[in-house]
């Protein structure tokens, strides 16, 4: 699927879900939805439990140079130190200007401190983490064109038959079929089925406005999420 082919579904998809008319806002929330996508894909490499020691292994000789130079970074390296960027991540993974020396400086040291003494990975068998950042943004998406939270809606046919359904339910079922294929080819702990997806939007979007970080409210993940660090308690 191309992107052109990507936007013109998409932008059925919002009109049919926030019943827009307006063209300026149909395209806005298309570009809401295709950047949940981009973010959702820089977790991929998170998600495929790359080698701790290998990323320690780069880590410990990366420099400025390299990132200056373009030379080939490994991408979940690369996550990890645009993780500790006050930008972002989106630095280390476009063609636009690199953060200063200082600061990218200090974010490879924390990418460094990150790894250690003993290595911290995702636990294995947990959430993949680009479904659930996407389903946190396509879930504050939805709240905020509709000013109304997701919902599960639940039907009983009459020959008994359990099923779900809804308006965000559909939203998400017409918005998965349009994500990139690197989130919807089969893999282990990415993409879940639409109903499963639509509880963990739920969720997620819960989580994400019961924080008291303001860059989880803006929906992303908790950074100890992608460092897989304990949570303080």
């Amino acid at each position: 699927m191309n992107d052109e082919t990507t936007c013109l579904l998409l932008a059925k998809t919002v009109r049919a879900a926030f019943q827009f008319d307006d063209e300026a806002e149909t395209a806005e929330a298309v570009e809401q939805i295709t950047t949940a996508f981009s973010r959702a894909l820089l977790f991929v490499p998170l998600d495929e439990a790359p080698s701790i020691a290998k990323q320690r292994r780069i880590l410990a000789s990366l420099t400025l140079e390299d990132f200056r130079s373009g030379s080939p970074i490994d991408d979940a390296v690369r996550v990890r130190v645009g993780m500790f960027l006050p930008a972002g991540i989106f630095d280390l993974f476009t063609n636009d200007e690199l953060p200063d020396d200082r600061v990218l400086q200090q974010a490879i040291a924390d990418a460094r401190l990150s790894l250690d003494p003993a290595p911290r990975g995702r636990p294995a068998g947990s959430a993949s983490l680009a479904a659930r950042q996407l389903a946190r943004e396509l879930a504050k998406i939805w709240h905020e064109w509709t000013n109304r939270m997701p919902t599960r809606s639940v039907f009983i046919s009459k020959e008994s038959q359990y099923s779900e359904g809804g308006p965000f339910h559909a939203f998400i079922s017409e918005v998965l079929a349009a994500a990139p294929n690197e989130l919807r080819r089969t893999r282990k702990g990415v993409l879940p089925k639409v109903d499963s997806f639509v509880r963990l939007a739920k969720a997620e979007l819960d989580a994400a406005y019961g924080s008291d970080s303001d860059a989880e409210r803006t929906g992303l993940l908790p950074e100890e999420d992608w460092l897989g660090k304990k949570r303080d308690t």
